[in-house]
């Protein structure tokens, strides 16, 4: 189980959520009505709508981006993987990860 915090773009804690080991956190948070989280492409990596911010200290605890999802991020969004923002639909709950914080912003300017 991974205890999930997620925060504004102001660094206040929204919600904790508890996901099972393995969860696609895109669909995770569609299901628990996370708002800034629309997943309007289903996970295709054409939208960018389940953006989000990885804190600093947990960005080297999870997988790294592929090229693809970099360049959906780059081409999408002002932001960069570099930055630490990732496709949520691309993330699954890490095993063995006991919490991490991510930054949902509702404003992202995405098309």
């Amino acid at each position: 189980m991974v205890q999930i915090t997620i925060q504004d773009n102001m660094g206040v804690t929204k919600e904790v959520l508890d996901a099972e080991d393995g969860t696609n956190l895109m669909r995770f948070f569609v299901e628990n009505g996370v708002d800034g989280i629309d997943g309007d492409c289903s996970g295709c990596m054409s939208c960018a709508t389940c953006l989000v911010l990885v804190a600093e200290e947990h960005r080297d605890l999870l997988p790294p981006a592929s090229e693809e999802e970099a360049a959906t991020i780059a081409a999408l969004t002002e932001h960069t993987v570099a930055e630490g923002y990732r496709l949520s639909c691309q993330i699954d709950a890490p095993k063995g990860l006991a919490s991490l914080t991510l930054t949902v912003t509702e404003d992202e300017d995405v098309f």
